[in-house]
């Protein structure tokens, strides 16, 4: 009998690191992306899908780091790109939106629950803004309601 426990305890072992590696070789491929990309919408897409991975992850200082990296970045494209109607624009709008709404998750996570309320009404804010209907039903009032 002390053999088939040895093996269910090896396979809970082996099942439960599994996701471990899949989010990390995510991260890995998104590194690699970041890494050749230029200072345009797709990095802040990038820095954006790598702090999501961070925060499924819950490495929340690399999900914080990536963020900054994400707001400061589109800001810059925003500052460079002043007209409303341009859509590099308002793909940067999204990023800085996205960014809000994965920090809102990342302090949920933590506990962190009225800075988490923060961050879902600034993602709103700006999707409304921008007439981002799906970002704004989609991302922002489901995790408001969850708790």
């Amino acid at each position: 009998m002390k053999i088939p426990r040895l093996y269910l305890i090896i396979a809970v072992f082996v099942f439960n690191a599994l996701p471990f590696f899949a989010q990390q070789r995510n991260i890995d491929s998104l590194l690699t992306l970041l890494a050749k990309d230029k200072n345009d919408t797709l990095k802040v897409q990038h820095l954006n899908a790598i702090s999501m991975q961070y925060t499924n992850a819950r490495l929340f200082d690399s999900t914080v780091n990536r963020l900054n990296a994400s707001f400061e970045l589109s800001t810059q494209i925003i500052k460079d790109n002043n007209n409303t109607t341009n859509q590099i624009y308002r793909t940067a709008q999204r990023g800085i939106a996205l960014a809000h709404h994965i920090s809102g998750i990342a302090n949920y996570y933590q506990g962190n629950y009225e800075k988490a309320l923060e961050n879902y009404a600034a993602s709103l804010k700006i999707n409304i803004a921008i007439n981002n209907k799906k970002a704004a039903a989609n991302g922002t009032y489901i995790p408001v309601g969850t708790k």
